[in-house]
């Protein structure tokens, strides 16, 4: 979508966008064309083959489940985004000075840059959703995507009762889920 490719392209000295997406413009027309670029395996006389290994958890990720974990213990999350953002942004001290709200939208985010197409930000909206229900649900409602992923009937399943809640507690009316 292109909220989610502005959000991968929101720094330029990102370049984490360089290794998930390439894109090419067709100069006749001005048609532009992006893909997924990670773990493209090997081609060989106009054949591709998915050789390429899948990590199911990778360094990165272990740094920001820590930063998660010392969020919500008091700690200090900072000094693990940053180490994640270090090899991003190619800076020290990418991050400084958050709050507690400001430091849980950037982990979100930094996760969907970091695990971009890689099947976990579903994962990481649940999790979410048990400290922030509302910023949860406000960013799926803004990815306008409830057509496709029919969020009303996750937040049934996984959030309302996931989350100390149940299944009599959820609103009938959901439809706030679409906006369009």
């Amino acid at each position: 979508s292109t909220t989610f490719l502005n959000l991968l392209n929101s720094d330029e000295e990102d370049t984490r966008t360089q290794t998930s997406f390439m894109s090419y413009t067709v100069p006749e027309t001005g048609n532009t064309y992006s893909w997924i670029n990670k773990f493209p395996g090997e081609w060989e006389n106009n054949v591709r083959y998915f050789t390429s290994d899948i990590p199911l958890y990778r360094f990165s990720e272990a740094l920001l489940f820590k930063a998660e974990i010392e969020l919500e213990k008091g700690g200090d999350p900072l000094q693990w985004i940053n180490k994640v953002a270090k090899r991003a942004y190619g800076k020290d001290n990418y991050y400084s000075n958050l709050t507690n709200s400001q430091i849980r939208e950037v982990l979100l985010n930094e996760r969907l840059k970091e695990f971009a197409a890689e099947g976990k930000s579903w994962y990481d909206y649940v999790r979410l959703a048990y400290y922030d229900r509302n910023f949860a649900m406000e960013d799926l409602k803004s990815q306008k995507m409830n057509s496709v992923y029919n969020y009303d009937e996750a937040c049934k399943n996984y959030w309302y009762t996931g989350c100390g809640g149940s299944l009599e507690n959820v609103p009938e009316d959901l439809t706030a889920f679409d906006p369009s």
